[in-house]
């Protein structure tokens, strides 16, 4: 039996199909839609103890990259230069977009990116290695909601999707093309990009001649 599934902890539907159980997207219980800032994540630093927890912090920062493709990193998939830092993200994604495999995508950061120094020292650590060992992607998504939270009792105000939507955003308004959006989100199809482009603020009139 095949199992198409992510340990996602929130509502699951289960489809029973010939021999594969079918797990559609999460329902969230977080506000996902919304830019998160450099200030909010400089809080939830102070409140990871770990190395580890804080590069992965910055990891998903930087990168808007799935949980699951987090735990597939190596040390090997990270390239430090004296300029910028490459990180190679696998993703398990079938199938080529035009121009690229959105299997195998490496994103470039300059070394003065926020947070990446986090990210850095920790990586010099685990050449050859898992680059953040941890159990499943729920464990992730535990790490990330309570870094989040300003005390035991209040409720969770992120998960690592809400980096991911962020990222997207931040790139879409900074003026990234459709192929690029494609391309940082690791996805084959134009749609699963739409939402961001049609949530771009018009910052110019349109002439029609």
């Amino acid at each position: 039996m095949y199992v198409i599934a992510e340990n996602y902890p929130f509502r699951k539907y289960y489809k029973l199909c010939r021999n594969t159980i079918l797990i559609t997207m999460p329902t969230y219980k977080i506000d996902i839609n919304r830019i998160i800032e450099a200030d909010e994540v400089k809080d939830m630093m102070a409140r990871l103890p770990n190395p580890r927890d804080r590069a992965l912090l910055s990891f998903f920062y930087l990168t808007g990259a799935r949980p699951c493709e987090a735990i597939d990193m190596r040390g090997q998939d990270v390239t430090i230069t004296d300029t910028y830092v490459a990180m190679r993200i696998r993703t398990a994604k079938k199938g080529k977009a035009k121009g690229f495999d959105p299997a195998k995508r490496t994103l470039e950061f300059p070394v003065d990116a926020p947070f990446i120094d986090e990210f850095v020292s920790y990586a010099k650590t685990k050449v050859g290695e898992q680059l953040f060992w941890v159990f499943s992607p729920r464990r992730v998504r535990q790490i990330i909601t309570k870094a989040s939270k300003n005390s035991k009792e209040s409720p969770p105000k992120l998960c690592p999707y809400s980096f991911r939507h962020s990222r997207m955003t931040k790139l879409c308004n900074e003026g990234a093309s459709l192929t690029e959006l494609m391309y940082w989100k690791g996805s084959k199809e134009a749609k699963s990009v739409s939402s961001y482009i049609a949530n771009k603020p018009i910052g110019r009139k349109l002439t029609i001649n």
